[in-house]
């Protein structure tokens, strides 16, 4: 496991300038990433604001990935006040966003529409399917993030 850390980290940095201990403790809830033994707790003044793994010449897909995690975190708190204690929304945001979406009072038919599209090149991203563009990425968050 540590094997794969360093490697990970070793290409993060190379590939997009980007510490992976920062971007794990910017991205990643604490709960979680203080059990991977393998992450350097940051110093002690932690807050909200991006550490130095936030560069502004990273790439398009990075800025993409690290905007849709923000999105789906933000479902999950959202959904927080509605499960038991301790539980954790598990299930698809793209099929929650939907769902909501589709039941507002007018509901807004062409985000509607474009959310898979959005949820699609993310998961393309992801797995080095695609690459999009600055461009891209401005409208996909700009979908993920509408009001």
């Amino acid at each position: 496991m540590e094997t794969a850390f360093d490697a990970l980290g070793q290409i993060l940095e190379t590939e997009f300038d980007t510490d992976l201990n920062g971007w794990i403790t910017d991205t990643v809830s604490r709960e979680v990433w203080t059990k991977v033994r393998f992450v350097t707790p940051p110093a002690p003044a932690q807050s909200d604001e991006p550490s130095g793994a936030v560069s502004p010449e990273r790439s398009a897909v990075l800025d993409f990935v690290d905007g849709f995690a923000r999105f789906e975190r933000g479902i999950r708190a959202l959904m927080a006040a509605f499960l038991d204690e301790g539980q954790r929304f598990t299930g698809s945001t793209l099929d929650f966003s939907m769902k909501a979406l589709s039941n507002a009072p007018e509901p807004d038919q062409a985000l509607i529409a474009a959310l898979p599209d959005v949820y699609r090149l993310r998961n393309r991203s992801v797995h080095g399917d695609a690459e999009p563009s600055s461009e891209e990425v401005k409208q996909a968050l700009a979908v993920s993030m509408a009001p």
